[in-house]
């Protein structure tokens, strides 16, 4: 299904559109030598900018002092490290059964992001109404947030919460406009939260990134438990489910 994302243009027709992300360019000087020392931080990676449309969603990204985007370069980090490791030439299989476990997280997240765009498109009102069609909303404006990524499971994961703070803006400026049950907002922002933490602690926990200790993420021990269980379902099942970290 074609993703959508909703425009600040427009608020009731949902039109798809790519995410546009920008590569990191080397810096470049008379100087060689210093300009290597003085490469840019994220260098060959990708990047995209989001900009909270709410309150909800800018307290979630600049909680405790930017833990919840750390822990998106946990799981970044984690997910590069693990493609990197494992050999697609010389283990396709094994290759194949991560990205499946992948897939299964990222249609999850497809199921709740088509879920509240049917739910967005669903909402009516008269536009021919004096009243409605006098009123403006004013959107909030808060710092910018720079996500980088260079693996394409990232890259999704990035593109949800990309999308779902578009969603997120266009639901509060409808609860504003008096366009929505009293409840539908909260309930709705804290499910597309809880969506992205629940993400990120999948991610974390069977890939073990938050049992690792002292020093860089190593992806041997889960590359070792999928390929004695054929599957990262397999292994979740017997060895992590039920189980908290």
């Amino acid at each position: 299904m074609t993703d959508a994302i909703i425009t600040d243009n427009e608020r009731i027709n949902i039109e798809p559109k790519d995410v546009m992300v920008k590569g990191s360019n080397k810096k470049q000087g008379v100087n060689a030598q210093t300009s290597t020392q003085r490469r840019p931080e994220h260098q060959g990676m990708a990047k995209v900018i989001i900009n909270p449309g709410t309150p909800d969603f800018n307290r979630f990204l600049t909680a405790r002092n930017g833990a919840v985007i750390r822990g998106f370069e946990d799981v970044s980090i984690a997910i590069s490290s693990l493609f990197k490791t494992v050999d697609a030439v010389k283990h396709p299989d094994l290759v194949q059964a991560i990205q499946d476990w992948f897939n299964e997280l990222h249609e999850e997240n497809n199921k709740m992001k088509e879920n509240l765009v049917a739910y967005i498109k669903s909402i009516e009102f008269d536009k021919n109404d004096s009243f409605m069609s006098s009123t403006q909303f004013v959107p909030f404006s808060f710092e910018p947030v720079q996500l980088n990524f260079n693996n394409h499971n990232t890259m999704r994961f990035y593109k949800y919460i990309f999308e779902m703070n578009q969603l997120m803006n266009t639901m509060y400026e409808y609860n504003s406009l008096g366009l929505l049950a009293v409840s539908d907002y909260p309930v709705m922002s804290h499910n597309i939260i809880k969506s992205i933490n629940l993400y990120v602690e999948n991610v974390k926990k069977t890939l073990n990134v938050s049992r690792r200790k002292d020093g860089p993420y190593s992806p041997a021990e889960f590359i070792t438990k999928v390929m004695q269980y054929k599957s990262v379902q397999a292994y979740i099942a017997a060895e992590l489910s039920g189980k908290r970290r």
